[in-house]
């Protein structure tokens, strides 16, 4: 089984980037080649086929229906992870997130899972950037 607390220390370690957190949900800051930084969030939750690794980072508040329609649009040709909207007190927010599955027995992949946090880091700036929002987290 894997826990949050092994996944801290990889972090650390291979990204050299600062981790915050608890036994539930970290919390990184990455510091992108563009000079910006972008918050991720990683959790485990567990689900029928073994555990599921959730790394997000929120891109922005979004107002406008074109635009929600375009980022959506984006899940369409996206390899790796997806936007995500939620209504959080009454704004609309947007999220990269990709899912991880650990199955049971088995370890988290180490190097997808360190792959993964920099390009859903990346992928949010960008969206970020384009809303003109700063870090929201």
């Amino acid at each position: 089984m894997t826990n949050l607390i092994e996944l801290a220390e990889f972090v650390r370690v291979n990204l050299r980037v600062p981790v915050q957190g608890n036994a539930k949900q970290l919390i990184l800051t990455l510091s992108l080649n563009s000079g910006r930084t972008q918050t991720v969030l990683v959790s485990i939750k567990q689900a029928s086929e073994g555990q599921l690794i959730e790394v997000r980072s929120r891109c922005g508040v979004i107002s406008d229906a074109k635009s929600i329609r375009a980022l959506l649009k984006r899940n369409l040709t996206t390899g790796l992870g997806g936007i995500a909207m939620e209504k959080v007190e009454g704004h609309h927010v947007i999220d990269y997130v990709q899912r991880l599955v650990v199955p049971p027995g088995l370890g988290v992949n180490i190097a997808e899972f360190l792959d993964t946090i920099s390009s859903i880091g990346v992928q949010a700036d960008v969206i970020e950037s384009k809303l003109g929002h700063a870090d929201v987290f």
